[in-house]
């Protein structure tokens, strides 16, 4: 979910069904502003988990600080055809707009 503002916290299930916060001297965010992720710092491991399915949770901040110029364009662009069709049903989808498509094209994120 790019861009990474900042890692806000590591939860786990521990092996006794317990759910614990793992330290953040632990780990270390990269990538910030962009495709992000944690690394384990120099020493650290990670700690027993319970086996099965979303033993760990990673909270995040992700997005924009500022909203890019080509996002703000296809704003525009919608907003100027909803206008231009107000009083009545618009029954084409905005999003089939070739120049919204094409400006949004970067900023989407499939398969997340």
């Amino acid at each position: 979910m790019p861009p990474l503002l900042e890692v806000t916290s590591v939860k786990y299930i521990d092996s006794d069904n317990a759910e614990q916060t793992y330290a953040s001297a632990n780990y270390r965010a990269f990538g910030i502003g962009g495709r992000g992720g944690i690394r384990l710092t120099v020493g650290a491991s990670w700690p027993p988990l319970r086996s099965g399915p979303e033993a760990v949770t990673i909270r995040f901040e992700a997005g924009y600080e500022d909203v890019p110029e080509p996002i703000n364009r296809a704003i525009k662009l919608m907003i100027g055809q909803l206008y231009n069709s107000r009083g009545e049903m618009v029954q084409e989808n905005l999003m089939e707009d070739p120049a919204i498509k094409a400006l949004l094209a970067p900023y989407r994120k499939l398969g997340i």
